[in-house]
C-alpha cells in the first residue's frame, strides 16, 4: 500500500457524473493509499456540481471542492487543484467518467522508477470529429516540443510533487497536459506511458469539442510555441 495522494478533478457542468466518480474514487483509493484527499475544482459550473460535492464533502473531510467563480479553462482548474494538492504524489482526471479509476492499478508499478506516469488510450471511444482533432494536435505537439508521447491529453496521470515544485505552469486551456510534458521531459523528469481504457461519455454533456475551446487550444500551441522558441 502506498502512503498518500491528492486527487484532483476538474469539472465543468458535471451534476450527473460528479457523485458516481466520487463514489468509485473513494474505494479505489482507499484500497492502495493510506491516506488520500480529493480536490474537486468547480470551473464556473452553471449547474449543480457545487451543490453535490459539498454536500459529500459534509460526510467525508477528505473531499474539498474548490470553486472558480467564472470558468478559467481546463487548464486553469488542474492548476488550481496542484496548487491545494496537500501530499507528494497528486493524480487527476476528468470528471466525466470516461476512465475506469480501477484502473490506477496498472499506473501504480511504474511510480518507483518514473517522476510522471500517464495513461494513453488503446481506443479512444469519441466521436470521430474528436479524434481527428486528437490526432492532429498530438501530432502538432510531437513535431513542435519533441515530445515523443502517444497520447498527451489522456488525462489520468500520476505527478510527483518534485515535478510540480520544478516546473511553472502557465496554461489555462487544453494545452496544459503539453505543458507539463514538455517541461518536465525540459529539466529531465521520467515519464513512463501506460496503455488504459476509454469509455463512451454516458451522461453530461463534452465542451472539449466545442470550436471556441479547440480555436483556444490550438491558438495556445502556436503562442507557447513561438514564447518558448521551441521547434523539434
Amino acid at each position: 500500500m502506498f502512503d498518500e495522494v491528492s486527487v484532483v478533478f476538474p469539472a465543468f457542468n458535471e451534476e450527473e457524473n460528479i457523485l458516481s466518480l466520487l463514489n468509485k474514487s473513494r474505494e479505489v483509493f482507499s484500497r492502495y493509499f493510506k491516506n488520500w484527499e480529493i480536490i474537486v475544482v468547480n470551473d464556473g459550473s452553471a449547474d449543480n456540481t457545487k451543490d453535490k460535492v459539498e454536500r459529500l464533502a459534509q460526510e467525508d473531510k477528505r473531499i474539498r471542492v474548490i470553486s472558480h467563480a467564472k470558468n478559467f479553462g481546463y487548464g486553469g482548474a488542474l492548476r488550481t487543484g496542484f496548487r491545494e494538492a496537500q501530499f507528494k504524489l497528486v493524480f487527476f482526471s476528468d470528471s466525466d467518467r470516461q476512465f475506469d479509476m480501477e484502473e490506477i492499478s496498472l499506473l501504480l508499478p511504474c511510480l518507483e522508477k518514473a517522476d510522471i506516469v500517464t495513461g494513453y488510450r488503446v481506443t479512444r471511444a469519441d466521436p470521430f470529429h474528436r479524434i481527428l482533432n486528437a490526432l492532429l494536435y498530438n501530432w502538432l505537439v510531437r513535431v513542435i516540443f519533441a515530445i515523443k508521447i502517444r497520447d498527451v491529453n489522456c488525462a489520468f496521470k500520476f505527478i510527483k510533487r518534485p515535478v510540480l515544485e520544478t516546473i511553472s505552469l502557465e496554461s489555462n486551456g487544453a494545452l496544459v497536459n503539453a505543458e507539463l510534458l514538455y517541461k518536465a521531459k525540459k529539466n529531465s523528469f521520467k515519464i513512463v506511458e501506460v496503455p488504459v481504457h476509454h469509455y463512451p461519455r454516458k451522461s453530461g454533456s463534452q465542451t472539449g469539442a466545442r470550436p471556441g475551446v479547440v480555436f483556444r487550444m490550438f491558438f495556445e500551441l502556436l503562442k507557447w510555441r513561438i514564447k518558448w522558441g521551441c521547434i523539434g
